[in-house]
């Protein structure tokens, strides 16, 4: 038991610190990083760095002189304007590979398989497939595991917003951006394993994810509200307390408790286009509630959630709000972690014991058998 304890204080250390506040893009531009050798980088284009929506590594500006002044960290929003000066000023651009390509052309190409599924029993298969991969890394700890390998898979195959809502997206937070990137990948998997093979539906999911806090814009989204926004995350009733007793915050109280059902109009207005079905669009008044009625807006129970309403509560509660250190990227066995241990994360009231019961049993049975058995619904695995 004292070494469960060791461990699990050993692995929150570790998890703590791939969450780094202080790593701003302010902060992080142009900081000449000597620990990187010219043999570790690539050549890159600037129009191939334009083309991405997160990098897949650490971009770097080559100087005639051979150093290297790192321009844009790993899993970074790119912003197209400030890469276009690059190319105005004809700088050399190089690139530290932090995500694996083979891996996710890998999963890409499963996904795309599911994609253009034609029955069941093939988007069953590629399910197994899926998930037998996710397991190996993410689950069982056997292999090298990448969380910057998620966010690529998750652009690669569900990214569905144009430049201009993109830029919108960006321009309000480009925390909250980039954490959504990994959230909504998450969010794809553990759908997965919850039984939802159709493509339309985990692709939705996913974009869902990058419009929790879509009430708020560049203008609006302070530094009380991040603030507030991290600790209602972190224990539901804190953001609301912190906004409530602050010398300053009161103005930022309203907003806060209105954005979860503003948001949900907004993007039905501005973003429904993006979605195969509108519908679920609604899940953003409900990714600050809990499971045991003590979240807002409308203070529902368990009782009264289906099953998305579940993951969508789960996901915006696993990971914080802070910029996402990628260069300390060891993922091995991180969603068993969380799942398994969720009390020691502070997930007790945001992960259900039907929706934690069939994770587990999906994600340790699967593979164990050589043909992939029947998807059992949310109830069943609860029996």
């Amino acid at each position: 038991m004292e070494r469960d304890r060791q461990e699990n204080a050993k692995f929150l250390g570790d998890f703590d610190e791939l969450f780094d506040i202080k790593n701003s893009t302010e902060e992080l531009a142009l900081v000449e990083n000597l620990a990187v050798t010219p043999a570790e980088v690539y050549p890159i284009s600037i129009e191939s760095v334009m083309e991405m929506i997160f990098t897949p590594g650490e971009i770097y500006w080559k100087k005639k002189s051979g150093k290297l002044i790192k321009v844009l960290r790993a899993g970074e929003a790119v912003d197209v304007k400030a890469v276009t000066k690059f190319k105005e000023r004809k700088m050399d651009l190089a690139i530290k590979w932090m995500s694996s390509t083979e891996m996710v052309d890998l999963v890409s190409g499963h996904f795309e398989q599911l994609k253009n599924a034609i029955n069941e029993l093939e988007r069953v298969e590629l399910r197994k497939k899926i998930l037998e991969w996710f397991k190996e890394s993410y689950w069982r700890a056997d292999k090298k595991a990448n969380f910057l390998d998620l966010t690529q898979i998750g652009e690669k195959v569900f990214y569905t917003f144009n430049e201009e809502m993109s830029e919108i997206l960006k321009g309000t937070s480009q925390m909250i951006f980039e954490r959504a990137a990994l959230v909504g990948t998450i969010g794809v998997f553990s759908a997965l394993a919850l039984g939802h093979t159709d493509f339309k539906t985990l692709q939705d999911i996913y974009g869902l994810c990058y419009l929790f806090d879509f009430a708020f814009d560049k203008n609006s989204y302070s530094f009380n509200l991040n603030k507030a926004t991290e600790l209602e995350r972190a224990a539901p009733g804190d953001g609301v307390a912190f906004l409530i007793v602050g010398e300053d915050t009161g103005p930022e109280l309203g907003p806060f408790m209105q954005h979860t059902f503003r948001g949900a109009r907004l993007a039905r207005e501005r973003c429904g286009k993006f979605f195969h079905s509108e519908g679920i669009l609604k899940n953003i008044t409900i990714h600050h509630e809990r499971i045991n009625g003590n979240g807002f807006p409308l203070r529902i129970n368990e009782d009264e959630m289906s099953d998305v309403e579940e993951l969508i509560i789960f996901l915006n509660s696993v990971i914080p709000y802070r910029c996402f250190n990628y260069e300390l990227n060891d993922a091995k066995g991180f969603f068993k972690k969380i799942v398994y241990e969720s009390e020691v994360f502070g997930l007790n009231e945001s992960i259900t014991k039907r929706f934690k019961k069939m994770i587990i049993k999906v994600m340790e049975g699967i593979g164990a058998e050589e043909n992939p058995s029947p998807i059992p619904s949310i109830v069943e695995a609860t029996k």
